[in-house]
């Protein structure tokens, strides 16, 4: 991914590339460091650039017990999710200047595919030039197949939301985030996914066969494209530790 891009009318965005182990908070709080720390000199307090955060942390899936049919397997919970949107929330307000009230946080049955982008939508729309954003998923992912022939390896990267695969709920793509994020008007933006693969989450004919116990993480960027078509895909990294459980 380039370093740098430009929003429609040529202005420059900063994007922020993520390290491969970001899963590691040791990595995870460098990145958001980065993120903050970089302000304009001279700008006085008043003028400082808002910090905005949307946090999403999934551990109990409404298709955990009977899936969604249609040889559908049930959505694995996750013990983790919850509790890691929790801690980074904590964080960022003591440790890195944000307000409780420029934060949102989506967890479980809160955290449903209309709530999710009516999230997105509201950050969008709330975010100014010259804002800080960080968004962060931590969840389910998955993978399936492409049906607009904008992806080269033929699969689109997915992540779950709480009404995931239970009464024909889809999964949320990556081309819909980063419909989002192509939107944001941001100086800067640090977009975290940490997800787990399952490979119980394979439909057949529908899913890709992913291997067991895989975990990855991956940044969500921006590219400037000539169509509407190009974008950058999420890119899949080995994270550090086991990942979800």
């Amino acid at each position: 991914m380039a370093p740098r891009d430009r929003r429609p009318g040529g202005l420059p965005v900063r994007v922020r590339p993520v390290p491969k182990a970001v899963a590691s908070p040791r990595w995870l709080l460098a990145g958001i460091a980065c993120l903050t720390c970089c302000w304009p000199a001279g700008l006085a307090a008043q003028e400082q650039p808002t910090r905005r955060g949307l946090l999403i942390g999934i551990g109990d899936y409404e298709a955990s017990d009977s899936g969604s049919g249609a040889g559908v397997a049930p959505v694995p919970d996750l013990q983790a999710p919850v509790n890691d949107v929790l801690l980074i929330r904590r964080v960022l307000i003591t440790r890195f200047g944000f307000r409780p009230e420029d934060l949102t946080v989506l967890t479980d049955a809160g955290a449903t595919r209309a709530a999710i982008l009516a999230a997105l939508e509201t950050l969008v729309e709330q975010t100014g030039p010259d804002d800080v954003v960080y968004v962060h998923f931590s969840g389910h992912g998955s993978r399936i197949s492409d049906r607009n022939g904008d992806e080269a390896d033929g699969w689109d990267d997915t992540v779950l939301s709480y009404d995931a695969r239970s009464a024909g709920v889809r999964d949320i793509l990556d081309d819909e985030l980063d419909a989002f994020l192509q939107r944001l008007p941001a100086r800067d933006v640090l977009a975290v996914m940490d997800v787990g693969r399952t490979p119980t989450l394979t439909a057949p004919g529908r899913h890709s066969p992913l291997p067991a116990a895989t975990s990855a993480c991956a940044e969500w960027g921006r590219t400037r494209g000539s169509s509407c078509t190009t974008r950058n895909r999420l890119t899949p990294g080995r994270c550090s530790g086991t990942g979800h459980t």
